[in-house]
Order: C-alpha cells, then structure tokens, then sequence
C-alpha cells in the first residue's frame, strides 16, 4: 500500500537507486533468514545457527520487527537482526543470494514488491516449513515462487514431488531433509530434567484459516474476526478449559496445566478467561516453545 501511493517520479528514483544498489553489490555470499516478521523461533532461527558455526564465510543476517520480544533474545545470541521493513531490509533483498524462511506468506518474499524491482532481486527463496504438510496445500504453494522445498517424511515429499501430485514443484526443488528445529529439541529433551515433581499437560489447539482475521499489510498479524467467538472451534476449547473433568484430573493427578494456543490465535487467549488453575501463555512468554515442549509429560491438541 506504501508503495502503490507513491508518485511515479518517485518509484523511478526508487528503481534507480536500487539498480545501483544492486550494481555495486554484486550478489555476495549474502544469506537472509526470517521466520514471521513478529517473533522467530521456528526453523530459520535454528538453521541460522548451523550455518553461522559452520560456514563463518557466509555473510548471514536475521530478519525481525525490532519491537518483537525475541529481538532481545537473539541480540544477546550474536545474531546479525535487520528491522523487518527497513531500508536496510530492502536494500538487503537486492544483495542477497538466498532468502531462506520458514513461512510462505507474499509478506516474506514480497518486500520489496516483486512487481517493481523483480529484475534487480536475484535471490534463491528456500522454504523451510513451520511443520508437516498433511493436506493439499497446492492452490496456494503452487502461487509461491520457491526455489527449494523441504519436506520431513517420506509421504510428505512424495505427495509433493510425484509427477501426479497437484503441486508444480517436481524433485529437483523438492529435499526430505527433516525440519532444522528438530536437533535441537531431541538435544534439549535429551538432557532435560524436570524442574519440579509435577506432570504437565501442554493444550495447544491449531487454528483455522475461515476464523481468523485479515493479515495487515506485510505483516503476519491480524485483524479480529468477530466470527471466532461464536465458532465451534472456539466454543468447544472454552468448553473443555472449564470442564469440571479437566479441572477432577487436575486435582486428582496434581497436574500443572498450560494452555498455548497457535501464534494465529493468541489474539483471543482472554477471551478464553482459562481457571486460575490453568497457566495461559503464547510466544511473548520469555523463552523458547520447544522448553514447553521439553517440560511436557503429555500435549493435547486437535
């Protein structure tokens, strides 16, 4: 929307100046990874890590909003951030080499537009995936232009890459490598012990694309749908978190709770009102998802 307003003159000083940009900078070794705008965490997060331990030659950074609560976080980590949205963001896009992301959303590929500068941005944009594709996502991948695509299983990548698939990508796109976040999670569960004598019960519902609001203009948050309170979805999970059986297996087990809905949903955690004996989080918590994950006995989700 920035962009469309502008004035004509003004977008050809704009492509000027990134040809020149793009000139003088010649597409280094120039890596650029991003997880959603607002938080990270996911999978361009854990594999910026691999490559800055071993291949130091690279010249990587990380995309993030600098008001995110992991801003913080990863500037203590040593990581190389650029505000998302930035001039530097875009000047950024006409020297890198690779675009790698755990996320498809146009918002990640598409600053700066594509229809303006496409011929000056010569990057490779490498899919990681937020986790496992189960259903057909085709009519809206098949949009996405992804140079490499990675899948976790055997089923995923063939349902993918077989000539008879829906998808338009084939095998030389697509790679069964696993997720980069999955190391590390066996690393921490493998050395993790449990802080006090207590089970946790981990609810993490998913969320439903028809039930969520807009996403704002390249970004990944989202406008309220009014639609979400009156929904099944939501009325059975407020049903459940006040169950009287969920609140007997508390008691009974001495259960500790935590309810940690999809980043999608976290808009509506209040509206849930979950009992005081039931912990109620999202990613601005102040650590990472896979130590709920570490610390769980037994996740719950739909």
């Amino acid at each position: 929307m920035i962009f469309n307003s502008l004035s004509l003159p003004f977008r050809d000083v704009l492509n000027g100046f990134a040809l020149i940009t793009s000139f003088f900078w010649k597409h280094d070794n120039t890596w650029i990874f991003l997880d959603r705008d607002s938080h990270a965490d996911d999978n361009a997060e854990h594999l910026y890590r691999y490559v800055r331990e071993k291949y130091p030659e690279l010249n990587i950074y990380f995309l993030l909003r600098k008001k995110s609560h992991d801003w913080a976080r990863l500037k203590k980590d040593g990581f190389r951030l650029i505000p998302f949205g930035s001039l530097r963001h875009m000047l950024l896009m006409f020297r890198a080499k690779h675009l790698v992301s755990s996320h498809a959303d146009n918002y990640v590929f598409n600053f700066p537009p594509q229809n303006w500068f496409g011929k000056l941005l010569k990057y490779h944009y490498t899919f990681l995936q937020h986790g496992v594709i189960k259903d057909d996502l085709s009519s809206w991948l098949n949009k996405k232009p992804i140079d490499l695509f990675i899948t976790t299983t055997e089923q995923e990548y063939n349902s993918i890459a077989r000539e008879d698939s829906n998808y338009k990508f084939t095998s030389k796109e697509v790679r069964l490598t696993g997720l980069a976040r999955h190391d590390e999670l066996l690393e921490k569960a493998q050395s993790h012990t449990k802080s006090n004598g207590k089970k946790t019960l981990l609810i993490m519902p998913t969320w439903r694309q028809n039930l969520v609001g807009k996403t704002e203009w390249m970004s990944n948050n989202r406008s309220e749908n009014d639609a979400f309170y009156s929904s099944q979805y939501a009325q059975s999970w407020k049903q459940f978190l006040h169950s009287d059986s969920l609140k007997e297996l508390v008691s009974t087990h001495d259960l500790n709770v935590v309810f940690f809905p999809h980043a999608n949903m976290a808009p509506y955690l209040g509206w849930f009102d979950a009992p005081s004996y039931i912990h109620s989080v999202t990613h601005h918590a102040g650590k990472s998802i896979q130590d709920f994950f570490v610390e769980a006995s037994m996740m719950l989700t739909d």
